[in-house]
């Protein structure tokens, strides 16, 4: 008993720090809490010059298949964190702020990322405004041919968000913060393939995913730092996922010529 009610207490001191920063409040249907800045610093992903030159590709919004989201309410697309006690008594929802916007459609998040990273690093990219399924090649090939693109980038968002994770039974005093808070995971994982228009070859098809865990303590009612901590891992996929379409779409080396004697 005495568990349960510290570890209520100092939740709700938590969300009292959260709600004392800068940021827009929601009320809806799913309990929102707040909506905060993501604020996005693009890197600039540092490729040969004959990598992605004249490379045209469309991106497509990725499909959305956390296990918040809901059609029927738009903004829990935009969701970075679903927080709920193990007991149930307490839920909440935190969202993203983008381009003024609050609750930004992570799928469009992820999708203005790609392209100015793809182009950052001389391809042509362009954007499929709609969800392509990245098990349908038909469905790809009739999207890049539509949009005039040599290749087709597409996926679904699994993970992409800062979770609480419980903490280990305590063994003495000193352990009981952690048994109660346990810590932040964040969390991405993004199923990608990479198609060509004409033929339907898939070039890149796997996982791209990241699971960092930090201290609840450093991070708990600090909404703006755990949004950088997961910005920061997604801008290494990113660039990860950049440098292996550059290899996968880089032209053939031309054969070394030979001289006859």
């Amino acid at each position: 008993m005495f568990r349960e009610n510290l570890g209520r207490a100092l939740l709700a001191l938590s969300i009292a720090f959260a709600l004392s920063a800068g940021c827009t409040v929601s009320n809806g249907p799913r309990h929102y809490l707040r909506s905060y800045e993501m604020p996005y610093t693009p890197p600039r992903v540092s490729l040969t010059a004959a990598m992605g030159k004249h490379v045209t590709i469309g991106v497509a919004q990725f499909h959305d298949e956390r296990r918040w989201v809901d059609p029927s309410d738009a903004n829990s697309e935009g969701i970075i964190e679903d927080e709920l006690t193990p007991s149930g008594w307490l839920g909440y929802h935190l969202g993203m702020t983008y381009q003024g916007r609050d609750y930004f459609p992570v799928k469009d998040f992820i999708q203005l990322v790609l392209i100015d990273q793809l182009r950052s690093g001389g391809f042509d990219a362009r954007a499929i405004d709609r969800v392509v399924s990245r098990d349908n090649v038909q469905e790809i090939e009739a999207a890049g041919r539509q949009q005039g693109v040599e290749y087709v980038l597409a996926g679904d968002i699994l993970a992409f968000q800062w979770e609480m994770v419980d903490g280990p039974a305590p063994r003495d005093f000193l352990d009981v913060p952690a048994a109660l808070f346990g810590s932040r995971r964040i969390l991405i994982t993004l199923p990608v393939v990479l198609v060509r228009t004409t033929g339907g070859q898939r070039l890149i098809d796997r996982d791209f995913l990241t699971a960092v865990e930090t201290s609840h303590f450093v991070s708990m009612g600090r909404p703006p730092a755990n949004n950088q901590r997961l910005l920061q891992q997604f801008n290494n996929m990113v660039a990860q996922m950049v440098q292996e379409i550059a290899t996968k779409t880089a032209p053939p080396e031309p054969a070394a010529e030979t001289t006859s004697r």
